[in-house]
């Protein structure tokens, strides 16, 4: 009913979009409901899937991890020169 009444009211575009996606609607709402809940917007919802197009993603996320590990060895060297 709803596809009948955007044709009528001339919103063919809304109609062939919602063809072509009502497979996946249940997916791109969950989608969509995590990146508001994440607050992305849409520069950065490009950003992110500029940097999986480029398979950039793995390697931030081994950085990030290398990173981590630095930060919590060098918290360690910390407190050990702190209780010397």
């Amino acid at each position: 009913m709803y596809r009948e009444y955007w044709e009528l009211t001339g919103r063919f575009e809304l109609a062939r979009i919602y063809d072509e996606g009502k497979k996946y609607l249940p997916s791109l709402l969950r989608l969509n409901k995590i990146l508001q809940d994440l607050g992305m917007k849409e520069h950065d919802i490009i950003n992110v899937f500029e940097l999986a197009k480029h398979k950039e993603l793995e390697n931030l996320q081994w950085k990030v991890e290398y990173l981590r590990h630095e930060v919590n060895m060098l918290e360690d060297e910390k407190w050990k020169c702190t209780k010397s």
